[in-house]
Order: structure tokens, then sequence, then C-alpha cells
């Protein structure tokens, strides 16, 4: 998500609706691999178990050396989002405003 021309990452668990957002600084493979290994490190310090990232086509790049990192990321088509999380990001958007 972009705010103000700066890219965060966001997260939310679907069962407690915990969520995360963190600074993307470049859009680089091994920058946003490394933001998802803190992001799933905030869910581990909390005492929950990451079993799968969702992600949309740009994260189609990352997908397979993340699960060489044992994270299963499940990859939506290329023209869709994960609509869950996109009712999330549009409902803080208008919260903000």
């Amino acid at each position: 998500m972009f705010i103000n021309k700066i890219l965060f990452m966001i997260t939310m668990s679907w069962n407690i609706h915990f969520c995360t957002s963190k600074l993307v600084k470049e859009t680089k493979s091994k920058t946003i691999i490394k933001v998802l290994e803190q992001l799933v490190q905030a869910y581990h310090n909390k005492g929950f178990k990451v079993y799968i990232i969702l992600g949309d086509g740009k994260f189609k790049l990352i997908q397979r050396l993340m699960e060489d990192k044992d994270r299963d990321m499940s990859i939506v088509s290329a023209d869709k989002h994960v609509p869950k999380l996109e009712r999330y990001i549009a409902s803080s958007m208008m919260k903000s405003r």
C-alpha cells in the first residue's frame, strides 16, 4: 500500500484481525523478504504461528524464495487482490481522512 508515495506492507490475521504495517524502503526482492520476515516475527513474538502468506501478483517474484525459507506463500492471479485485506486497507484509509 502506498501512502503519499511511500510503500508500506500490510498484514492481517484472518482469525483474530491482528494487523501490522511496516515501511518498505525499496522494492527489491531482498528487501521485501526481509520485511516479510520481520512481520512474521512480530506474529511469533505475540505467540502466533504463520501458516500461509497470501499476496497479490506483485509477490510472484519472491514466492519461491519464501518457500525456500519454509514459508508457504499463495499468490492470487495478477488481476486480483486479497479481498479481505483490500477492504481493511480501504476502511483504514477512510478512517485516516
